[in-house]
C-alpha cells in the first residue's frame, strides 16, 4: 500500500509478483536483474528472500536503476553462509536487516525500475546466491 502527494488515498498493489535470480560464480560480481516493475505507476517489494549454497558468508549489494538507466546502490549486507540451504540456517531476508529500498523507509520501486542484486566478492566454485523477490506492482 503506497500513499502519495498526488493521490491521498491508499492504494494497494493490482498485479502480485514473484521474480527470482541467481548469482553464481560466474556472475559473481555483475549485478544481475532480480525485480522489474513492468508498471507506469511502479511497485512495492515485500520481501526479498535469499538462499545461499555457499559455505562462507556473502556480502550482497542491491541496486536500483531508475527508468533513466542510472544505478544507485541501496546497501548491502551479509547473507550467513548455507542460509537456507542446510537445514540449520533459515533463509535470509533481505530486507530485514535494516536495507531498505529509500531513505524514508520505503519499499517501493520507482515506474520501470529495475532492482538488481551482485556479491561483492567471488563465489565459491560450484556454489550459489538464490534471490527472490515477493512484491507487486501498482
Amino acid at each position: 500500500m503506497a500513499i502519495t502527494e498526488a493521490n491521498p488515498r491508499p492504494i494497494f498493489q493490482n498485479k502480485p509478483s514473484v521474480q527470482a535470480a541467481i548469482i553464481t560464480d560466474v556472475e559473481t560480481t555483475i549485478p544481475v536483474t532480480l525485480y522489474t516493475s513492468s508498471s507506469s505507476e511502479g511497485g512495492l517489494i515485500d520481501s526479498i528472500s535469499v538462499v545461499s549454497t555457499d559455505t562462507v558468508d556473502q556480502i550482497v549489494q542491491l541496486t536500483l536503476t531508475d527508468n533513466s538507466g542510472t544505478d544507485y546502490a541501496i546497501g548491502e549486507a551479509i547473507v550467513p553462509a548455507l542460509s537456507g540451504s542446510d537445514g540449520v540456517v533459515v533463509a535470509f531476508n533481505l530486507l530485514s536487516k535494516e536495507l531498505v529500498l529509500q531513505a524514508d523507509g520505503g519499499r517501493t520501486v520507482p515506474p520501470n525500475g529495475i532492482l538488481k542484486v551482485n556479491a561483492k566478492t567471488t563465489i565459491t566454485v560450484a556454489a550459489s546466491l538464490t534471490f527472490v523477490a515477493n512484491g507487486g506492482d501498482y
